[in-house]
């Protein structure tokens, strides 16, 4: 918009000399106060519209598109059934001949905090991860106590320790843009998101989320110098807990060309986990 910064200039020049008498100065002063007049009410009428084009978040009444926020939302439930669930997580790393694969056992509570334990491999049988709003750490049986880790360390292959420990996105991200696209010939909303809290494990994500059921297609996650890290694609949609939700998320390195890691999710059920179990005090007692 505009930005009205200026200040109108009167053609008559201050030093005039005052030859029209009384009468006409006052008519000039009424003209003066009538055209004040009309411009404050001017600025009265157009104040309301100026203020919905400005409220963040919100697209034009033209434009037809949706809150984005509001799809980010529906990603979110279609990820995680619920604020407390549990699931089984395994996770491939593929890259050049070599695999590796490890178990892990999630529990998650209130949204925004999570327990990891690995039961796979067994070099990292019974290491636990645990996070808390934006707080996390790890322990590793044999030590005497936990650590306090970063959420964007590299947990195994292209995944961050934040990809599993956080199932939802808009506890770490705000959706600022959305545009209509398509992606193999499928309508689909492209979501522009920015980096919301410390806890998140990138600088921003582009996010493709069907038109038609907000079933997510693909992410691109980029760092903070906005570099391409990763591209994800979302797949094996199954009716789980009444409700169609991907089973497998496979995430292809835009940095090491050719290493891809596949996520896959199962056994997951709506349960509510003891709050002890996600105090950092606690982690050395679970198995």
């Amino acid at each position: 918009m505009t930005d009205i910064s200026g200040q109108n200039r009167s053609p008559f020049s201050p030093r005039a000399e005052n030859r029209a008498g009384a009468g006409a100065g006052a008519g000039a002063g009424a003209a003066a106060a009538g055209g004040t007049a009309l411009r404050t009410l001017a600025a009265l009428m157009l104040a309301p519209a100026l203020a919905v084009l400005s409220v963040p978040g919100k697209s034009s009444a033209d434009s037809g598109l949706p809150d984005p926020n509001v799809i980010l939302e529906e990603v979110d439930e279609i990820r995680a059934p619920d604020t407390d669930f549990v699931f089984s997580l395994e996770v491939e790393s593929r890259s050049d001949d070599e695999v590796d694969t490890s178990a892990l056992r999630v529990r998650v509570k209130d949204s925004e905090k999570s327990l990891v334990v690995f039961s796979d491999p067994p070099d990292q049988a019974g290491r636990v991860l645990l996070s808390v709003e934006d707080n996390m750490w790890i322990y590793i049986p044999g030590t005497s106590r936990p650590i306090r880790i970063s959420p964007q360390q590299r947990l195994s292959g292209t995944v961050a320790n934040a990809d599993v420990s956080r199932v939802v996105y808009s506890l770490d991200y705000d959706a600022t843009a959305i545009e209509a696209d398509t992606v193999d010939g499928v309508d689909a909303w492209r979501l522009s998101l920015e980096r919301d809290s410390d806890f998140a494990a990138y600088g921003s994500l582009t996010l493709w989320v069907r038109q038609d059921n907000s079933h997510p297609i693909k992410a691109e996650f980029f760092a903070l110098s906005g570099r391409l890290l990763n591209t994800a694609y979302y797949g094996e949609y199954e009716e789980l807990l009444g409700r169609e939700r991907p089973t497998v998320l496979e995430v292809h390195s835009a940095v090491n060309t050719g290493e891809v890691t596949t996520m896959r999710y199962y056994d997951m059920a709506v349960e509510v986990t003891p709050d002890q179990y996600f105090q950092r005090s606690f982690m050395t007692r679970v198995r």
